[in-house]
């Protein structure tokens, strides 16, 4: 079984995941410093991986289950 890695990213460096993301470096500096977004520290750098980067989207939700509108009749 082979794994490709280009389809989806293991993690991302900080830099990258501001840019996935849409947020800044420092918010996510900030998230990581209050625990709310979790890391894994290699030597002297941070990688954030694509699935907690993911969570951490899908925790901030505001419209879980946005129903579509439906036409108006009459």
């Amino acid at each position: 079984m082979t794994t490709d890695f280009k389809t989806k990213p293991v993690a991302h460096n900080i830099s990258r995941a501001a840019q996935a993301s849409g947020l800044s470096r420092s918010l996510l500096y900030e998230l990581m410093g209050r625990g709310e977004l979790a890391y894994v520290k290699v030597g002297r750098r941070r990688l954030i991986a694509h699935d907690d980067l993911e969570a951490l989207i899908e925790r901030h939700r505001i419209a879980k289950d946005i129903r579509p509108i439906s036409p108006s009749t009459g």
